[in-house]
């Protein structure tokens, strides 16, 4: 596993936005398709970036069914996003 410090910033700020797009409703597979079509570094593998970013509170789980999640990000994950941004 990496810490957030570790993940590329690109990889970061692109999963932040799908799942921002996503408005609480997209699922792991959409985020892996959607991240597909970005420039973001491919590694680390997507669950493990997704971990560390729930992790340090950037983003949140929510059990939609048996086996099946839905994200969305968190007060802390916009202002992430933001600042991220700004930085370059």
């Amino acid at each position: 596993m990496t810490s957030t410090s570790e993940l590329p910033i690109q990889l970061e700020l692109a999963i932040l936005h799908i799942i921002e797009e996503g408005k609480g409703k997209i699922g792991f597979h959409e985020i892996a398709r959607a991240l597909e079509a970005t420039v973001a570094p491919k590694s680390p593998p997507l669950l493990d970036a997704m971990e560390d970013l729930e992790r340090s509170g950037f983003i949140r789980r929510r059990r939609a069914l048996p086996g099946v999640d839905r994200w969305s990000i968190t007060l802390a994950g916009r202002l992430r996003k933001v600042n991220c941004s700004f930085k370059g």
